[in-house]
């Protein structure tokens, strides 16, 4: 029996990151942008005039001057912010044929300055610090709720533009979490007539006495199951 070997360099051999499997696609590499020439930017005003001009074009449902803010090669990640699915826009002409298809639910926008590091800063973009830019946070209202996210800017031409934006719904109005001060309340003090206490109110709760269950699951079959698989 004699056995073939193939040499890395045979033309005829595809290598195994050239090869793509059937349902699969090779991911592009992110090209980064050129590092920013200014040396005296201001970053908090140059995110600011980014923000408005997102802010005006949403409050005139312009979708396409949003598109025009980003690089032809910038990107817009996106979790459920401006739909029910993950996305990725690569692109601003593809960005906005996205726009003009589902439109945009986002409202507005404002930066986030809680923190230093999440408000407008100059900084690296890559590991090495050859590509300079300016990154700030943000949180954003939308026709469904609330969110957070993260945008880059890079300087091309003289003019910054969004390199890659990235938004993320956390919560649904009218389905917010019952965390922080939105907690249900523990105790209740003061003259208050026949007031319950903690445990009479979850209670209530429990046996659904002033309201009905979000969900009703209708079925017996799989605890009959369970019950035959444990030997019940």
């Amino acid at each position: 029996m004699s056995v073939q070997v193939q040499s890395a360099t045979d033309p005829g051999l595809t290598l195994s990151k050239d090869r793509c499997e059937p349902g699969s696609v090779n991911i592009p590499l992110c090209k980064w942008p050129k590092t920013t020439q200014s040396t005296s930017v201001d970053p908090d005003a140059v995110a600011t005039k980014i923000v408005d001009a997102i802010n005006a074009a949403l409050q005139n449902e312009d979708t396409k001057s949003i598109a025009q803010l980003f690089l032809e090669d910038g990107y817009w990640r996106d979790h459920l912010g401006l739909s029910w699915e993950l996305h990725t826009i690569k692109g601003k002409d593809k960005l906005a044929g996205f726009f003009a298809d589902n439109g945009c639910p986002l409202t507005t926008i404002a930066i986030d300055k809680t923190t230093a590091y999440r408000s407008p800063q100059l900084g690296a973009f890559d590991g090495t610090g050859d590509v300079k830019g300016i990154q700030f946070f943000f949180n954003f209202t939308s026709k469904v709720g609330t969110g957070q996210g993260v945008a880059r800017l890079a300087e091309r031409d003289g003019q910054w533009k969004i390199f890659t934006f990235f938004t993320t719904l956390r919560e649904i109005a009218g389905h917010e979490e019952n965390t922080g001060p939105r907690r249900p309340k523990g105790v209740e003090h003061g003259g208050k007539l026949n007031r319950k206490n903690w445990q009479e109110r979850r209670r209530d709760e429990i046996d659904f006495k002033d309201q009905d269950p979000t969900v009703i699951i209708i079925g017996k079959c799989q605890i009959n199951s369970f019950r035959i698989l444990i030997g019940y």
